[in-house]
């Protein structure tokens, strides 16, 4: 995933993503075919914030980059 801030796109794919990461955001609402939007995206290494399904979720920036997405 290489969104800016404030950028939309549509989750494709979470193969990429670890297993134990996979089943939380899929807990939450995170799944092939929602909606994402990157809230806040930090430079270097730090935490992204994206949003989905009116949820906020902070995660690494390199498990982020694991997601596959469609921009919209």
């Amino acid at each position: 995933m290489q969104l800016e801030n404030g950028q939309d796109s549509t989750v494709k794919n979470l193969d990429a993503v670890e297993q134990s990461l996979r089943m939380r955001l899929n807990s939450i609402g995170v799944m092939p075919g929602c909606k994402l939007c990157v809230r806040q995206a930090s430079f270097l290494n730090g935490p992204c914030i994206l949003e989905c399904r009116g949820q906020r979720i902070c995660i690494r920036k390199a498990e982020a980059q694991k997601i596959e997405v469609h921009v919209s």
